[in-house]
């Protein structure tokens, strides 16, 4: 049996560490959007960026996001291609 260097197992342990901070970080951005009554399945990136396209909101959102060139833009196609791998049931009447 190979055992895994201590080098090995910490370098698996930071990426899953990184993975469940981004994860809680994506629960809390889809909750604050739930509570300003949105899409609980949706970013408040991409809603920002969807609903207002050219305003203040979403160019700050965009700064915070320096190092992402068009985060809203990329948020909203990114929403879009989990639509289209992941189809939601629409309620119609």
């Amino acid at each position: 049996m190979a055992y895994k260097s201590d080098n090995e197992v910490y370098k698996g342990d930071t990426i899953m560490i990184k993975m469940y901070l981004v994860n809680i970080l994506l629960g809390v951005d889809q909750l604050l959007n739930v509570i300003m009554l949105g899409d609980p399945d949706e970013t408040i990136s991409s809603r920002c960026g969807r609903v207002f396209p050219d305003s203040a909101i979403t160019h700050f959102i965009d700064a915070i996001f320096f190092w992402k060139k068009d985060h809203c833009q990329r948020a909203i196609e990114q929403e879009g291609y989990r639509d289209i791998l992941f189809p939601r049931e629409k309620n119609n009447g």
